[in-house]
């Protein structure tokens, strides 16, 4: 986003949530029902498809741990990535422990999304 365009969207906060006044980049969910979930940075570009995992899918922890895995396993891996890897594991054990708190499901997608 230009900083113009970032200077002339305004945004207020209500409620501990940053709402958007006016919407110029939305990111690109895989599913229509996680649009809501946005950057309101800009960091993202528009046009950048992400993909959103939670820890209550019985797949997620497994993947974000092999994304480590495959860092740690690349060896023109940065030094900036190698510390990803490792934050993505760290994370990986917290979405199993919280799967293990509150249950986990077979990924859906709702009608719709």
């Amino acid at each position: 986003m230009s900083s113009a365009a970032w200077e002339e969207a305004q945004f207020f906060h209500t409620r501990h949530e940053l709402k958007w006044t006016k919407q110029e980049e939305v990111m690109r969910h895989a599913r229509a029902d996680y649009n809501r979930i946005q950057d309101p940075a800009g960091l993202i570009s528009e046009e950048e498809p992400v993909f959103l995992l939670r820890a209550q899918d019985r797949y997620a922890a497994e993947t974000v741990l092999l994304y480590s895995q495959n860092i740690l396993a690349d060896e023109l891996a940065t030094p900036e990535a190698r510390a990803l890897a490792d934050r993505a594991y760290s994370w990986a054990q917290e979405m199993r422990v919280w799967g293990v708190r509150h249950g986990i499901k077979y990924p859906d997608m709702p009608d719709g999304a």
